[in-house]
């Protein structure tokens, strides 16, 4: 069994006050978008700046429109054959998602578009293509705490809150 951190009043308030800050953040996006799509509707036109006053303080508002295209894959792919291939550009979402796969084909690109990284760096010495005497003290390291904190369902509490 791991040992856990006490549940006290203070931690359940921290926990019980986090959650609602997500919550309140959820809210406030919907009604931040909310409001966004009724200022445009009001100005009724697109691509336009408008100055005002507001509270005895002069504010710009812009509308301006991008429009963002959504290809249907599948079907251009099915359409085009062979051709497919000569509209496509690179898509970084898809590449993180095949890096291991992606990585060598940009090795002639790395030294604009690389980095290093631990994986990279330790496979490098791990092969002998650097000693870890060269990699040495050339970089720093900073520990940032990742907090997640979320609702389980119901049946799943392991550690019963302070009342």
């Amino acid at each position: 069994m791991q040992n856990r951190p006490e549940m006290t009043s203070e931690v359940e308030g921290m926990l019980r006050r986090y959650l609602a800050i997500q919550r309140e953040e959820r809210a406030l996006k919907a009604e931040k978008e909310g409001l966004r799509d009724r200022i445009v509707d009001y100005l009724g036109c697109s691509n336009v700046t408008w100055e005002a006053a507001l509270g005895g303080r002069n504010i710009e508002i812009r509308v301006r429109v991008r429009e963002d295209l959504e290809w249907n894959d599948v079907l251009l792919r099915s359409r085009l054959g062979s051709r497919y291939e000569s509209i496509l550009y690179p898509d970084i979402k898809k590449i993180r998602e095949h890096m291991d796969e992606v990585a060598p084909l940009l090795r002639p690109a790395l030294l604009s578009v690389g980095t290093p990284t631990r994986k990279s760096v330790w496979s490098a010495v791990s092969d002998g293509v650097v000693s870890r005497d060269e990699v040495a003290g050339v970089h720093t390291t900073r520990q940032r705490p990742i907090l997640t904190v979320r609702h389980l369902p119901a049946g799943r509490v392991e550690q019963s809150a302070v009342a």
